[in-house]
């Protein structure tokens, strides 16, 4: 992470959620791997899914605590395919990944539901 890339607006800080679910959609083919990541706070629960993601590294000890868990927009690096970081800027066991994009499922599905 580098000072001059901004928090992604999907989730504001997303450390003072719960993160109460992760799952893990494997494929051959990257571009049709996700991550779906579920955060609750209180009463309100939010469904992200993070598209291609690659170095995906849950490190050891990690129990599904997200003190430190952020969400940054990278694409001011130039990588190609490559727009969102997840990281732990906490120095315990976290979740950490690069993601081509991020979605907000419960935005997306109001969407399409609105379309019928």
């Amino acid at each position: 992470m580098r000072d001059d890339e901004p928090v992604h607006p999907i989730l504001p800080a997303p450390w003072t959620y719960d993160l109460e679910r992760i799952d893990w959609w494997p494929s051959p083919l990257t571009a049709k791997t996700f991550i779906d990541l579920t955060f609750r706070k209180g009463d309100e629960v939010r469904h992200l899914r993070f598209l291609s993601p690659t170095r995906v590294c849950v490190d050891e000890g990690f129990c599904g605590q997200c003190h430190g868990l952020a969400i940054h927009d990278i694409r001011s690096r130039g990588w190609d395919r490559i727009a969102v970081e997840v990281l732990n800027f906490e120095n315990a066991p976290g979740i950490t990944f690069l993601a081509a994009s991020v979605v907000d499922l419960d935005v997306a599905e109001a969407r399409s539901g609105s379309d019928s």
